[in-house]
């Protein structure tokens, strides 16, 4: 967020003319300030999606693919404006920066995790998968145990005592 307010600050990502109202007046014509529209980008939806994310538990790797997939498509699009007509302008391969073809490659980061979260079968993004408990069921498992314990009764095996957890 830091480095974004920077580039906003000193103007540092020119983008093309423009007669946006966000557009910043540059000595030759007002034109797109991308380090300013990623730093509002960055303080309206990255920083409260985090605040979000860490309100609970969450499976390894869900804030990281979460952000990926929130950053990686704005800031794809987002290049599409950087200025061309200037020099020091970006090089482009195939139309495209390297900024985007980096952005191309953590979104693909952010499905992988998200692929790779789903299969371990999260109760975030899955629902309760088989086999798997919470903290308040796990929690209810032990008092069962050892409510059965202090009554001298043993379960013969863990489905009867996961069965006695449910009741």
């Amino acid at each position: 967020m830091c480095g974004r307010l920077g580039c906003a600050l000193v103007h540092d990502h020119v983008g093309t003319p423009s007669e946006f109202v966000l557009a910043f007046r540059f000595p030759n014509a007002p034109r797109h300030d991308l380090g300013l529209y990623e730093f509002l980008y960055t303080v309206v939806i990255l920083v409260p999606a985090v605040v979000i994310l860490d309100r609970r538990s969450r499976p390894p790797g869900t804030s990281v693919a979460v952000l990926a997939l929130l950053y990686a498509p704005v800031r794809f699009l987002l290049d599409f404006l950087r200025q061309t007509d200037l020099s020091g302008a970006d090089v482009r391969y195939h139309g495209l920066t390297v900024a985007q073809y980096g952005s191309i490659v953590l979104a693909g980061i952010g499905i992988s995790l998200i692929i790779r979260i789903r299969r371990r079968g999260s109760p975030v993004l899955t629902g309760r998968a088989e086999g798997t408990t919470d903290h308040s069921s796990r929690l209810r498992q032990r008092v069962t145990q050892v409510h059965h314990r202090a009554q001298g009764k043993r379960p013969s095996d863990r489905r009867s005592l996961t069965l006695a957890a449910r009741a």
